[in-house]
């Protein structure tokens, strides 16, 4: 039995609208419910949070959650995911070209206080510490998509300023390590363990200016 290319090309034509709807459907949904997810892990811990908890909260069957995700641990990866995109785009979305040095890292330290230091983010690694020992993934995970991918960006940022002959910086990768500490290591202490809730804005920018003013001084050489 022969095929008639030219009514196979017109069938499957016919059937890419049917297609594509049903692929932006499922992006949907999993969007959805990565939302739901978001919201009962943080609410309920790792350990509380279940599929069945989804199904109540999403109204999707238990069937069309395990299409998505196989398991728990895979729903809480989609999660983490999500959350550290969603904290890491303002940092990375930054102009920073007409910046000097100091303001330039001023910024992303502003940037990142804000955004490391919300309330969602600290619940949110209060459950990759409290897993990160009984599910490695988990914290590996929380590693390689927010710190190590923030300290890159800065590290590519003050070897961009080294070869544009704007700084002299020894080692920008090192740099990029202390300075993540220097912004982030008091703020989030205090908010993990309940010491003092977030910074205002005033404050934020203020700890941020000395901070920075700090580590210019260490680790860079402005030329002018």
């Amino acid at each position: 039995m022969s095929i008639d290319p030219e009514a196979h090309q017109a069938a499957q034509q016919k059937a890419e609208p049917a297609v594509k709807k049903m692929r932006k459907d499922a992006i949907q949904k999993r969007k959805e419910l990565i939302k739901h997810a978001t919201e009962m892990f943080l609410e309920m811990g790792y350990e509380k949070a279940s599929m069945n908890n989804l199904v109540k909260r999403s109204g999707s069957s238990k069937s069309t959650i395990y299409k998505h995700f196989r398991s728990r641990q895979a729903l809480f990866i989609a999660v983490l995911d999500e959350k550290l995109r969603d904290h890491l785009a303002p940092i990375e979305n930054l102009d920073l070209t007409t910046l000097s040095i100091e303001e330039g890292l001023k910024l992303i330290g502003r940037t990142g206080i804000k955004v490391i230091t919300s309330k969602d983010h600290i619940n949110l690694c209060r459950i990759i510490y409290a897993e990160a020992e009984r599910i490695p993934y988990v914290g590996k995970t929380y590693y390689e998509h927010g710190p190590r991918r923030g300290m890159a960006g800065v590290a590519n940022y003050l070897s961009t300023m080294v070869e544009r002959g704007r700084i002299r910086c020894a080692d920008p990768a090192m740099a990029a390590e202390y300075f993540w500490g220097m912004i982030l290591h008091k703020p989030m202490l205090d908010g993990y363990c309940g010491i003092k809730g977030p910074l205002t804005t005033q404050e934020q920018k203020d700890y941020v200016d000395k901070a920075v003013a700090s580590f210019v001084s260490s680790f860079i050489e402005e030329i002018r």
